[in-house]
């Protein structure tokens, strides 16, 4: 903010102020700090050197997050057509692939991916596998004719990019289809985890585990949620149990470690 009094023709100190309120998500306060940004480089161009990808990306994901859909494609396309380097190119399309997916035009999204494809060579991340996965998905039954094995599917792509409350939305919807299904509480309880929720971690590896004593994640989880909430003994009990049958899992030997 200083730097911005100190000189408010720069479009860096704005560019910088908008990344930050995106963290929060305060979404509006995010698109005015682009805007302006915007406003000043075309001014400063000529002194003043950001890479317009960064800018261009950020309008376009807080445009999205106010349902202003048109404008953020917008944005989107010319970030896409900018020069730059793989790694902004890459984020600016993947970004662009969430909001295709998201308004349901899987269409689009899965003809996007093969610009995409030709983009990075074929050479996936794992986010971007996760993702083009959710899209097939997605388009391959509409929503009422998904099972809850898609459901649980859909879930788990959504919770391992972090996208939390459309992976608890699935969740629900699956357990809609089938109550009570393991695979569905073990993903939700892996969901509580991540939310920092162990209490409700704990009772539905638990749930899991009366349906399938033997299911060796869920227990391991399980001490994972004991153990942040600073019930060691128990969780220190549960993986020595686990090592005894499979001594070969470093997972739970770390995890036995980070106790002491």
């Amino acid at each position: 903010l200083q730097a911005r009094r100190l000189n408010p023709e720069s479009s860096i100190p704005p560019l910088f102020l908008g990344i930050v309120a995106l963290q929060p998500e305060n979404f509006a306060e995010a698109r005015a700090y682009y805007l302006q940004a915007q406003s000043n480089q075309i001014k400063m161009a000529h002194i003043e050197h950001i890479n317009p990808v960064d800018l261009l990306t950020g309008l376009a994901t807080s445009h999205a997050a106010l349902n202003e859909l048109k404008a953020a494609e917008g944005y989107y396309l010319q970030a896409l057509s900018q020069p730059t380097d793989l790694k902004h190119w890459r984020k600016a399309s993947r970004l662009y692939l969430n909001q295709l997916k998201n308004q349901g035009d899987y269409e689009r999204a899965l003809k996007h991916f093969e610009t995409h494809t030709q983009h990075v060579n074929g050479e996936y991340t794992a986010t971007e596998a996760q993702l083009y996965r959710e899209i097939v998905l997605l388009k391959s039954l509409p929503d009422s004719q998904r099972p809850a094995d898609v459901l649980n599917d859909l879930g788990q792509l959504a919770l391992l990019q972090d996208q939390y409350p459309s992976a608890d939305d699935y969740f629900q919807q699956a357990l809609q289809k089938k109550p009570a299904y393991a695979p569905v509480l073990f993903n939700q309880g892996l969901l509580a985890l991540a939310q920092k929720q162990p209490q409700q971690a704990q009772a539905l590896f638990e749930q899991v585990l009366l349906q399938q004593p033997k299911h060796f994640k869920a227990r391991f989880n399980l001490g994972q949620a004991l153990a942040q909430q600073k019930q060691t003994q128990r969780a220190r009990e549960i993986w020595q149990g686990l090592l005894i049958e499979q001594p070969q899992q470093a997972e739970v030997l770390e995890a036995l470690e980070n106790l002491r």
